[in-house]
């Protein structure tokens, strides 16, 4: 139930953050007909040109989200789609500082945009690698939390035969006490 309450709260999130993220942007567009500042105009031109980017951000974070809760193997997905999320990520962040050179008017970037393939590649690639390894230390947990549960459910059942047998022999002894006690009262009563 917490899973599925999770999973919904998950869609509900992500669905109404772009939403409001639409409506800001809905709103900034509007107050640039009553702001003449440029670099305003310029950072709401930029948004309004990353749109598409920003609902595919939205959408595979949410598909990476939905199969990050899952167990193994429903989730050998997520890493996949975490990474592609990643790459978005890093678009926007070298789409962001082309926007910050245009509006300081410099070129301070530039070491970065040389090397923006191979940043992309290599965010891809430890975001993917990191993903594999946390689904294995989940596993790995998960089997230790299973192997806990099932030792303590073994001990707990020990100690409940343990205690029967306690009481089958308290119950035994005091019964064979007894009977040896009767017998030879009654051999009294038929001496008598």
């Amino acid at each position: 139930m917490s899973r599925a309450r999770s999973a919904v709260s998950v869609i509900f999130s992500k669905i109404i953050g772009f939403i409001i993220f639409l409506i800001l942007l809905a709103i900034l567009n509007l107050l640039t007909k009553y702001i003449a500042d440029n670099t305003f105009n310029l950072i709401v031109v930029f948004l309004n040109n990353n749109i598409i980017l920003f609902f595919w951000m939205m959408l595979i974070g949410l598909v990476a989200d939905l199969f990050w809760l899952m167990f193994f193997p429903f989730n050998l997905s997520a890493p996949i789609f975490s990474s592609l999320l990643s790459i978005l990520i890093v678009t926007f962040i070298f789409r962001a500082m082309v926007l910050l050179e245009e509006i300081l008017g410099s070129e301070i970037f530039l070491p970065f945009k040389i090397v923006e393939s191979l940043i992309i590649i290599l965010v891809f690639a430890i975001v993917f690698i990191a993903g594999y390894i946390k689904i294995a230390a989940r596993a790995g947990r998960r089997k230790r939390r299973e192997q806990e549960k099932q030792r303590e459910k073994s001990e707990v059942l020990q100690e409940v035969k343990d205690t029967l047998n306690k009481f089958k022999d308290e119950i035994t002894s005091t019964l064979s006490k007894e009977v040896p006690e009767e017998k030879s009262e009654k051999r009294r009563k038929k001496k008598r």
